[in-house]
């Protein structure tokens, strides 16, 4: 940081900004996918109770989300290994509970209560590890938010356009099967995707942390680092 401290008024404006789009973007969102999803759940006549669940769901999705938005910009701060280790954290206790709630035989609730609970975990854990940095950041006094529209918007859609194509290819499965097919054919999509996705991220995690360096080596052009980097992950 500067002796003006304006590397830091940029970091600030650009965090308040983030928060502020995601917000948005997450009530949006979520209001569009909760009518939606209730428009079909409603035509389907099955003595199932399915409203408390749904709306679960669609608070948890919004809330993997606005935890999302977050990771990006502490990733963007060089904290990748930290905000993967509360996206494993998050997903094995997702994947915990739903086995679990699937066992004890909690129905809808099976899919909806983890979501929510691992989702609520990821955003505590944000809040408890960069607690002290983003107190510094909402108390920087910054007036130039405004700048980020242009740049940083054309990034940001891109962004929500990706997570919503993600919510389509992973989440929106099970609510279309249970509107479908029935309870427990949703239970069965459900419990799989979040196993899989569980797996995915996971395996996933050694390849992500290396991004940085891997755009460094990129830039240098130095391919033969590069190509070590590759076999050891």
């Amino acid at each position: 940081i500067d002796n003006n401290g304006q590397d830091l008024a940029q970091i600030a404006s650009l965090f308040k900004f983030s928060i502020k789009w995601s917000l948005v973007a997450t009530i949006v969102s979520s209001l569009l996918i909760f009518t939606v999803g209730s428009i079909l759940f409603a035509a389907k006549d099955d003595n199932v109770s399915w409203l408390l669940p749904w709306i679960l769901y669609v608070l948890a999705t919004g809330l993997q989300f606005f935890f999302s938005v977050c990771c990006a910009f502490f990733e963007g701060c060089k904290c990748i290994s930290i905000c993967q280790k509360i996206k494993l954290t998050s997903n094995i206790i997702n994947s915990v509970l739903s086995i679990g709630m699937l066992i004890m035989g909690c129905g809808l609730y099976a899919l909806s209560v983890p979501l929510a609970l691992s989702s609520s975990v990821s955003l505590i854990l944000i809040a408890i590890v960069f607690g002290d940095f983003i107190k510094q950041l909402t108390a920087t006094q910054t007036d130039n938010i405004k700048q980020w529209i242009k740049p940083i918007v054309n990034l940001l859609w891109r962004y929500a356009i990706s997570w919503f194509s993600g919510y389509i290819i992973y989440q929106i499965y099970t609510p279309l099967s249970f509107a479908k097919y029935g309870a427990e054919m949703s239970g069965k999509v459900g419990y799989t995707l979040t196993i899989v996705s569980a797996i995915v991220s996971f395996s996933g995690i050694w390849n992500y942390i290396s991004i940085p360096h891997v755009n460094c080596y990129v830039e240098k052009k130095d391919w033969s680092t590069l190509d070590r980097l590759f076999k050891r992950n």
